[in-house]
């Protein structure tokens, strides 16, 4: 692989995974409706005037598309960041990036079933490397332990966001590859934004008052302009180039990032389970993505749509 294919892999999951440790840090100055609403409404005013014209002269396109967007815009960005912000209040950052190492997994599995869609024996073998190495970090170096793992009502809430971010990544498929990327994911956010609004207002009315520091404002400035718009995007890309099944597989080097970052931001330790749980992951991701190029990559970032 080219350093522009591993780039192209590597800046969704690690955009994402600074998304846990950042809801983890912020989780007693703002409430979880409060940080996911405020999120998305400063990536939407981010993205409108970029989106604003293409919108309004594919009118017609983005309505006939309307459930496509309405569903992946609940499962991937109401769903998903709301209940993880909720569950971070009760675990740990590390907790909530392990999870999402399921997803993969969940997206193979609903592939199968709503698509039909068959792993190919690569992607299959690497899946399973990668699953490894995951079951190696979420043991502790001891496989024996996952047999006695205990699941809190935070771990159960960042699971079930963890199942309905890989709906999302299936119904991204739906979307009509002639609609304009980065005004799809304007559409997206505003559907999202409106859809929090209520819970917004009703934490804001009966919850904790956020608290508004240089903290609590660069972290949602952070997760509105890094893990709103870069990752989608380019996450969304990906999936629509490679397919879903392919394309997740990097979410597996979400807890990768997130061990790092939150040992450098939270004080939690490294160990040697994490290098080695961390090479597996890598090593399966590898296997996967061996024939992706740099022609593939371009066919992400230049591919012009026939609405421009």
């Amino acid at each position: 692989m080219d350093f522009a294919t591993i780039l192209a892999l590597l800046l969704p999951p690690a955009l994402w995974a600074g998304n846990f440790v950042v809801g983890r840090a912020v989780r007693d100055d703002l409430t979880p409706g409060t940080l996911a609403f405020t999120r998305h409404l400063l990536a939407l005013a981010c993205l409108v005037p970029f989106c604003w014209r293409n919108i309004r002269t594919n009118a017609e396109r983005f309505w006939q598309s309307k459930y496509a967007l309405v569903r992946t815009s609940l499962c991937g960005m109401v769903l998903f960041n709301v209940l993880v912000y909720f569950g971070l209040r009760s675990t740990e950052a590390n907790n909530a990036v392990l999870f999402n190492s399921a997803i993969p997994l969940l997206i193979g599995a609903l592939s199968l079933i709503l698509l039909r869609e068959r792993l190919t024996m690569k992607q299959a073998v690497g899946l399973a490397i990668s699953t490894a190495g995951i079951l190696t970090i979420v043991g502790r170096g001891d496989l024996q332990s996952l047999l006695h793992l205990h699941f809190s009502a935070g771990d159960l809430l960042v699971l079930a966001g963890v199942a309905a971010f890989a709906l999302h990544s299936i119904w991204l498929r739906d979307l009509p590859a002639q609609l304009n990327r980065l005004s799809v994911l304007c559409v997206q956010v505003f559907i999202a934004t409106v859809i929090m609004l209520p819970l917004f207002l009703f934490e804001l009315y009966y919850g904790t008052p956020p608290v508004w520091s240089w903290p609590s404002v660069s972290a949602v400035a952070y997760v509105a302009v890094g893990s709103s718009i870069v990752a989608t995007l380019l996450y969304a890309s990906m999936v629509r180039t490679f397919g879903a099944n392919r394309a997740g597989l990097c979410i597996h080097l979400i807890p990768v990032f997130g061990i790092a970052i939150s040992s450098v931001f939270l004080g939690e330790t490294v160990r040697s389970y994490h290098l080695q749980g961390t090479l597996l992951i890598l090593s399966g991701l590898v296997i996967c993505t061996a024939k992706l190029s740099l022609n593939g990559l371009r066919r992400i970032l230049r591919r012009r749509p026939l609405s421009q």
